[in-house]
Parts: C-alpha cells; sequence; structure tokens
C-alpha cells in the first residue's frame, strides 16, 4: 500500500536522524517504528486478557493478597 506521510518540519528532522544514526533508510525506520509499535500494542492488550482471566480465576487468591 503506498501512502504519504506529512511530518513537521522537526519531527522529519528527527527522524532523518535517528535514520542516519542507525544506519538506514527514513523509510526503513519508519518501517521499523511501526513494527515496534504494534508489538507493544499486541503485547499490552494480550496482558490485559490475561490479567482479566487470572481475576476471574483467582479472585480469592487476589482478595487474599490485598489483606
Amino acid at each position: 500500500m503506498a501512502m504519504t506521510l506529512r511530518l513537521d518540519e522537526s519531527t522529519s528532522e528527527a527522524l532523518r536522524e535517528q535514520a542516519q544514526a542507525d544506519g538506514r533508510s527514513v523509510h526503513q525506520t519508519v518501517l521499523v517504528a511501526i513494527d515496534e509499535y504494534l508489538a507493544r500494542h499486541r503485547r499490552s492488550q494480550r496482558i490485559a486478557v490475561l490479567a482479566e482471566q487470572a481475576a476471574a480465576d483467582y479472585p480469592e487468591v487476589l482478595r487474599r493478597l490485598g489483606e
């Protein structure tokens, strides 16, 4: 999918500097940033689901831990 990304000048410059520091193109740097963001978001969602399941499965343990 082709996409246009509009950045303000300071963000654009920071992105160029980071790409250069990492030895990557700006395009590659953006792709890595997106992949990392999506991975963090998926982990956060999974943790929330597991916490909800634990609360439902072990309410007595959680109550006692809170004492």
